[in-house]
């Protein structure tokens, strides 16, 4: 996460607004409304004086390191653009450089939300390790405040963060909600500054069937400032289903039409995938229960970047969780299923949410399960080989790490399902201490190592370094797509 430099300019911000907008009305002119990163005096007067529509603006990632997705909503219609430049060419003094602005003009729409348009762009051929200032908006409906965010380097280790369920308006009260995101990505900036992006597991809100509700709710979800500097990389959740909205807010990048999506009217959209470095991520909307057909999604995504070193698979449907949902018959229907598939393509970790309870499996190569229990044959073994609880794990052939996120906001959490805890045979860890958290992936070349925190008090709630054992790397390594077609 990009911070701006100390020698940046403190003059007035390029818009202001020229009415009340949904954001004002609903977060007002409090500390979690949406602020500039970079502050950019105007270019002209003419251009301070205009007013800006501009609303809910987002960065995600792209296919890769090189792009950036954006989307954004206005109550103009009209054609709008994104102007980007190096931080390298801003000079004090000069207003926002639009004469060597790169002019990226976006896809556009009318939105669910009544009298607003969405508007999508994708930024390519981006440099690594670069800082950027962008814009967006028109001469016409007026420009956004100017944001800055970084690339990350052409190769080397990074670091990435990993939340769920922020559910904005599952409490019943937004404001609070919205707050306790805020808190947490406020958090995770200070701790994490040079993280590549988020990876938000599912539920960004808690509505569905309610087009003014949900509006409400995706203003508080994308009022933090971090959110257009911090690539955001969503997966669709079972409250994120139900209506357009979901799409209209989130360019998501290489999303599939037909794998993942759901028949009901209005869908969120189907599974998707991206790649930063040599870590593939493959994002499935468990919303549909077609775990066949997910498995071969991630088989031939998997097969197209068969030089991926890392190959990590996320959705929302948590199958190795320990609370509310851990025994629902979908649940037990996906554990029969995806793990045996996953460990058989040699995925080496799944991150997921749904339970609002922190979970992290032991290291599982669940591939037998004869009687159909959904309890893998070899579950004890599992247990005996796994190695440490905390510490080094060393992964060998068809061996996963999986982790269920906590509430990243404290809008809603479960309790631990201690009726059914001794069948729970993947428990490494598991903790409820009803605070949002937040995990650090840090990636490098042979080990991935994972660090969950409470966002209440800083403690480090779970770490755990997972690393190859003598199994091969690369094209082909630990039986990578065999066996699907």
């Amino acid at each position: 996460m990009s911070q701006a430099p100390q020698t940046h300019p403190a003059q007035t911000t390029l818009t202001t607004p020229k009415k009340t907008s949904r954001r004002a009305v609903i977060a007002g002119l409090g500390a979690f409304a949406a602020l500039p990163l970079v502050q950019v005096e105007a270019a002209s007067a003419d251009e301070a004086s205009r007013g800006s529509s501009i609303e809910d603006l987002v960065l995600l990632v792209g296919s890769d390191e090189t792009q950036r997705n954006l989307a954004w909503f206005s109550t103009d219609g009209g054609r709008q653009e994104v102007q980007l430049v190096r931080r390298s060419e801003y000079s004090r003094g000069h207003g926002f450089p639009r004469a060597r602005a790169r002019r990226v003009r976006s896809t556009s729409g009318e939105a669910l939300t009544d009298g607003y348009h969405f508007h999508h762009a994708t930024l390519e051929d981006l440099r690594a390790d670069t800082r950027y200032l962008y814009r967006v908006g028109s001469a016409r409906a007026g420009w956004s405040d100017v944001f800055e965010f970084r690339t990350i380097a052409r190769s080397g280790s990074f670091e990435f963060l990993v939340v769920a369920d922020p559910q904005i308006g599952a409490s019943g009260d937004n404001a609070a909600d919205g707050e306790g995101w805020a808190t947490t990505l406020r958090y995770a900036e200070k701790k994490y500054p040079r993280a590549a992006f988020i990876l938000s597991a599912g539920d960004q809100i808690n509505t569905t069937g309610d087009l003014s509700a949900m509006a409400e709710e995706y203003t508080e979800l994308l009022a933090p400032r971090q959110l257009a500097s911090l690539p955001v990389a969503p997966v669709i959740g079972n409250h994120d289903e139900g209506s357009d909205l979901y799409k209209q807010h989130f360019h998501v990048a290489n999303q599939s039409t037909s794998v993942g999506v759901v028949a009901s009217s209005g869908n969120a959209g189907g599974n998707s995938w991206f790649r930063f470095q040599d870590v593939l991520v493959v994002a499935l909307n468990s919303n549909s229960t077609d775990n066949a057909a997910h498995l071969d999604y991630v088989a031939q995504i998997m097969r197209e970047h068969d030089d991926a070193r890392w190959v990590l698979v996320t959705f929302h449907h948590s199958v190795f969780s320990t609370a509310d949902h851990a025994m629902d018959s979908d649940i037990i229907e996906r554990r029969r299923v995806l793990p045996p598939g996953f460990s058989e393509l040699g995925v080496d970790l799944v991150l997921m949410g749904h339970d609002h309870h922190f979970t992290r499996s032991y290291l599982m190569n669940v591939t037998d399960d004869e009687d159909g229990d959904g309890v893998p044959d070899n579950a004890l073994s599992s247990f005996e080989t796994a190695g440490t609880v905390r510490g080094r794990v060393v992964a060998e052939d068809g061996d996963v790490l999986y982790l269920t996120c906590n509430s990243c906001s404290g809008s809603k959490y479960y309790e631990t399902d201690e009726e059914n805890l001794d069948s729970f045979y993947w428990i490494a860890e598991d903790e409820q201490r009803h605070h949002p958290n937040v995990t650090r992936v840090r990636v490098e070349r042979d080990a991935l190592t994972l660090v969950t925190h409470d966002v209440t008090d800083g403690r480090v709630v779970d770490e755990v370094e997972l690393v190859r054992g003598s199994r091969g790397h690369g094209r082909g390594h630990h039986g990578r797509g065999k066996g699907r077609g």
